[in-house]
């Protein structure tokens, strides 16, 4: 993707950088000329170590969010350097909705302690700027229009609900401190790196492994944005300025789109039948969960670029050629 804006101003921390999504945000960082520093537990997995070999001004290490001074190191190594405006993107979290659900004890140290620990050494070492991807499902799926920000909030699952006081916990920090946070609420995400949990993963490893695509519902409508919209979108968010206080913005694509339909746009575009699709629940039941993104568009003029169709064709593509170099 070719770049219309500079971030050779900024130094960036970016937690969890070995994630998809975090991984692809350090690259688009750094390729718009910021400094990065990358923290995660893997911190010198493949992934990253080519990452930082390629671009000198990368730097990634490895340390746990739980342990304070791991986080104190990083935030320590991101203010080493003076001249350039510092930033912290947060996007280090337990993200498996099942796997939250199945130990919510760890969910809650992963998403809401390793905040509070992050919130507190960026308090005490001085970092102003922090960025924090959040869910869309913090709303739940009670609504049948087009979410906005001031909605009211009903998590339905740990997941969410750990978001969500993360969310809190930013907040809070952020104005006793006179911090300028923005919290940024992502409808689902998908791309090359989808997991096998994801709707578009389980649609991609199922028509591979099975030659049949197997869904519990094909009903509920969500709001597909392909990745490389996302990291724009977080990339721009960064030079909205740095004035004090807290934000919410949906960050999404404003149409709504049925698992069904997502499962027959890639049938289609693999030339498979749509008859592959299968559902195995006898009734699906119906949900919507769709963000106006009407707000970040006037805040920085982002728009996604990518529709649901022109992201899956990506997808597709870029898996592919995933499992050529690997082969």
């Amino acid at each position: 993707m070719s770049l219309d804006f500079d971030l050779r101003q900024y130094r960036a921390l970016v937690t969890g950088a070995s994630g998809v999504l975090g991984l692809r945000l350090s690259e688009q960082l750094l390729n718009a000329g910021a400094e990065v520093v990358g923290f995660d537990l893997d911190g010198m997995s493949k992934p990253l170590r080519t990452l930082s070999g390629t671009h000198e001004k990368a730097k990634m290490i490895s340390g746990n969010m739980l342990d304070m001074a791991s986080v104190y190191e990083a935030v320590r190594i991101l203010n080493r350097q003076s001249g350039r405006k510092r930033a912290v993107f947060h996007l280090s979290a337990m993200s498996d909705a099942n796997q939250c659900d199945a130990d919510p004890e760890e969910a809650f140290r992963q998403n809401v302690e390793a905040t509070v620990n992050l919130m507190q050494v960026c308090s005490q070492e001085g970092v102003q700027r922090v960025i924090f991807p959040s869910t869309a499902y913090v709303y739940g799926s009670l609504y049948n229009e087009l979410i906005k920000e001031e909605y009211a909030i009903h998590p339905e699952s740990v997941y969410p609900l750990t978001k969500l006081l993360a969310e809190q916990t930013i907040q809070g920090y952020g104005n006793m401190n006179v911090m300028s946070c923005d919290i940024v609420r992502i409808s689902n995400i998908y791309g090359s790196g989808s997991k096998s949990n994801t709707i578009l993963g389980t649609i991609m490893f199922q028509a591979e492994k099975k030659g049949a695509i197997f869904l519990q519902n094909l009903k509920p409508v969500r709001d597909f944005i392909y990745i490389d919209d996302v990291v724009d979108g977080l990339s721009r968010i960064l030079l909205a300025g740095d004035e004090p206080g807290s934000r919410v913005y949906n960050l999404s694509t404003g149409k709504g789109t049925s698992v069904g339909e997502l499962a027959r746009v890639f049938c289609q575009l693999k030339g498979l039948s749509p008859e592959m699709v299968k559902c195995s629940g006898s009734s699906g039941k119906e949900s919507r969960l769709v963000l106006s993104n009407d707000l970040l568009e006037r805040r920085i003029g982002w728009k996604p670029r990518y529709s649901v169709l022109e992201g899956i064709q990506k997808t597709i593509n870029e898996w592919a050629g995933r499992k050529y170099a690997e082969a």
